[in-house]
């Protein structure tokens, strides 16, 4: 999806969210940046507001595969984080949030393809 095509759509904010979110790989980050929330619960609802609508999630989409940043990585940085202990929350949410780009997470729409993570962790 080209942003340009887009602009009939897509508010002034939401063009810098879309970018804040390629840049930051972080839509909750993005949303504090853009829109200028404080409150973490607050930003967070208003990304997966964001994510919601196709033709933002599109958007984002399309953008960071500009950078080569796909399910793949995600997958493999997930593996990464299930792996080590520390600041797991955050590392977490930052990959959930990547799958709610695209689209993993989706209540209308399961994935077209499943996803198998594939990590047996033991002490």
């Amino acid at each position: 999806m080209n942003l340009k095509k887009q602009n009939k759509k897509l508010t002034l904010k939401q063009q810098e969210w879309i970018r804040q979110t390629i840049i930051t790989k972080n839509p909750t980050e993005a949303v504090k940046m853009v829109y200028r929330v404080k409150d973490n619960h607050n930003a967070s609802v208003m990304a997966s507001e964001n994510l919601a609508k196709p033709y933002l999630r599109e958007a984002v989409n399309e953008g960071l595969e500009k950078y080569n940043l796909n399910l793949e990585d995600t997958v493999r940085e997930h593996k990464w984080v299930i792996a080590q202990k520390k600041d797991l929350a955050t590392k977490l949410k930052g990959i959930q949030e990547h799958y709610d780009i695209l689209g993993m997470h989706s209540k209308e729409k399961q994935p077209e393809r499943q996803v198998n993570v594939g990590i047996f962790v033991s002490e």
